[in-house]
């Protein structure tokens, strides 16, 4: 087994191959003027199992691209098994049609991987896992999910948040907030959040919760712009929470979001290292090391 880290992730892929035990080889990668990558294995991969990991955030088509190019290559130099590791899987908000003639980009992914030799695909928190589930059933591509969010709730007990509330922003997704509370153990709820589905736009229901006098910290598996976070955060405080954090898998962090949650109220953000940021102080190594060496 061989793990090439992709120019998205070099410093996770080494933080994988160390937990795992196993090489690591970085990809040989530079950009042209015209934005096109240039991407060279260094390694022999013949008849190896080989784990890519490249996350695909920010510049989600260039990212995705690499990775193509880095399955499709070492598939031509005769990999016996490829195992994708993608933190992040851009474009898998689009998992299903809501007006007519929408692309179902998720699938779309999905192909593209499976058609460049991709056996298994490693993510974390997804959007909705059971739509993911539902589109793998039309590929030959094996899903493994990993849930990031026992790892974040961890990291905020260990720093004094034990009994904290636990909410998620969008009653979709409370399934992260029931996940955090199993390990705080101060309970769990939702916030009702509304998009319109042609400007994208979001309003968010403000529940009655009992959150007087307590902490609380606000999980959700993607913060983009940080609207959401920020209204959920506001929402907590106006009921009297006595502090409020933030926590997500995914920081993509468009357009100053991590400003806008601290102006709404959040005292602290925290993130993952699937997208590395200042943020990311959990990383996620340990448990994808532990589903590589299950697959191998």
């Amino acid at each position: 087994m061989m793990l090439l880290s992709g120019p998205a992730s070099r410093e996770l892929g080494e933080r994988i191959a160390n937990a795992a035990g196993i090489v690591n080889k970085p990809v040989e990668h530079r950009l042209f003027p015209d934005g096109e990558s240039f991407i060279r294995i260094l390694a022999n991969v013949k008849n190896e199992h080989i784990i890519i990991v490249q996350t695909t955030a920010p510049l989600p088509d260039q990212k995705l691209m690499q990775l193509l190019v880095m399955s499709k290559t070492v598939k031509d130099y005769g990999a016996k098994q490829i195992t994708a590791v993608v933190p992040y899987l851009s474009y898998s908000r689009q998992d299903k049609r809501f007006q007519e003639g929408e692309a179902l980009t998720l699938d779309v992914v999905f192909g593209l991987l499976e058609s460049t030799g991709v056996n298994n695909l490693i993510i974390c928190d997804s959007h909705n896992p059971t739509s993911i589930k539902k589109i793998e059933e039309n590929h030959t591509l094996k899903i493994h999910e990993l849930s990031i969010t026992p790892l974040l709730a961890e990291y905020y007990r260990s720093k004094g948040y034990e009994n904290a509330f636990s909410l998620s922003p969008d009653k979709g997704a409370v399934r992260l907030a029931k996940a955090a509370s199993e390990i705080l153990n101060g309970g769990y709820g939702a916030f009702e959040k509304v998009r319109d589905i042609k400007t994208g736009l979001t309003t968010m229901e403000i529940k009655d919760l009992n959150v007087i006098g307590k902490k609380a910290i606000v999980f959700d598996d993607i913060i983009s712009t940080g609207g959401t976070m920020a209204q959920a955060v506001a929402g907590l405080k106006n009921q009297g929470a006595k502090s409020v954090a933030v926590a997500c898998t995914h920081a993509l962090f468009m357009g100053g979001a991590e400003e806008k949650i601290l102006r709404a109220g959040a005292e602290s953000i925290l993130a993952s290292d699937c997208i590395e940021t200042p943020y990311s102080k959990v990383t996620i190594a340990d448990l994808v090391a532990k589903k590589i060496l299950e697959i191998s």
